[in-house]
């Protein structure tokens, strides 16, 4: 469900945590990492915080351009406002400490 939010409300943020994902994946083979899947769907989560700022607001920012400071705020609070969203879901409330 909290995937399927990221992928309809920003497929480049869901790109982005595809690629973190696969990063992860990679570390954690590497590293021979016990229960690995929990760095993976942590790692697809990562940008999850990042579902309510505006497309357009999302991609200036990683481009670098200066934004509103309301918007500016929202992304520096990502990760604690995807930390509130996994940590409501209990399925995945495990992997909420490496997010």
């Amino acid at each position: 469900m909290l995937m399927d939010i990221m992928l309809l409300s920003n497929p480049v943020v869901f790109g982005m945590a595809s690629c973190i994902r696969k990063l992860s994946k990679q570390l954690a083979d590497y590293l021979k990492i016990e229960e690995a899947w929990k760095i993976e769907i942590a790692s697809m989560l990562s940008l999850i915080g990042t579902f309510n700022i505006p497309y357009q607001v999302l991609i200036d920012i990683l481009k670098g351009k200066i934004v509103e400071r309301e918007y500016r705020n929202m992304y520096e609070q990502y990760p604690e406002t995807g930390g509130k969203l996994v940590k409501k879901n209990s399925s995945i409330r495990r992997c909420s400490h490496h997010y």
